[in-house]
C-alpha cells in the first residue's frame, strides 16, 4: 500500500512539472506565489515519495520476523500458515530445553523428507534439521539455543515450502 501511496506523490510531483514545462502560465502554476515556492513544493513531494517509497521497503524487510499467525486445524491449534507449513502450539518453546511438537506441510507425501532449518533474529542458527513426513505430518524436537525471534525455513522436494516464525522464551 505504502508503495501505491509513494508512487502517487511522485506521480503528483510529475505533473507539476510537466505543467512547469508545457504551461507556465496555467491556473495551476499561478497559485504558487513566488518560483521558489514551486520548487520547494517540488522537492518537498520528492523527498516525501522517496520517504514513503522507503517506508515501503523497509516493511517487507521487517515482514520476515513477524510471528507466525496461530489457527485451527481439526480441533487443534497451529502457528504458521494455513496454506503452508506449520507445528502444532501446545505450548510455547523456552531456551536449552527440547521443544516437542509436531510439523504439519501440506501436500507432502508419506515417507518424504523435510528439511528445517532454524536462525534467529540475531543470526544465529541450528544444524538442520531432516524429518520424514507420515500423512503430511512428522514429529519434531528442536532445541533452541536462546530466546528471541526463530525463524523455522521448511524445504520440501528441493524448494522452499515457507517459513514459521516462533518467540522462544
Amino acid at each position: 500500500m505504502l508503495l501505491y501511496i509513494g508512487f502517487a506523490v511522485l506521480l503528483i510531483n510529475l505533473v507539476f512539472l510537466l505543467a512547469k514545462w508545457f504551461a507556465p502560465e496555467s491556473e495551476l502554476l499561478n497559485s504558487f506565489n513566488k518560483p521558489s515556492h514551486f520548487w520547494w513544493t517540488q522537492i518537498v513531494l520528492l523527498l516525501l515519495s522517496f520517504t514513503i517509497i522507503a517506508g515501503h521497503y523497509y516493511g517487507l524487510s521487517k515482514a520476515q520476523w513477524y510471528t507466525s499467525p496461530i489457527f485451527q486445524k481439526d480441533s487443534q491449534l497451529y502457528v504458521g500458515n494455513k496454506n503452508g507449513p506449520a507445528i502444532l502450539h501446545e505450548s510455547f518453546p523456552f531456551a536449552e530445553s527440547p521443544f516437542e511438537t509436531e510439523i504439519f506441510i501440506p501436500g507432502s507425501r508419506d515417507g518424504a523428507n523435510a528439511v528445517l532449518t532454524g536462525v534467529s533474529e540475531d543470526g544465529n542458527t541450528i544444524d538442520p534439521i531432516t524429518v520424514t513426513m507420515n500423512n503430511q505430518t512428522s514429529p519434531l524436537t528442536i532445541t533452541f539455543p536462546d530466546e528471541g525471534q526463530w525463524r523455522i525455513d521448511v524445504g520440501y522436494d528441493g524448494t522452499e515450502r515457507g517459513s514459521i516464525v516462533l518467540e522462544v522464551k
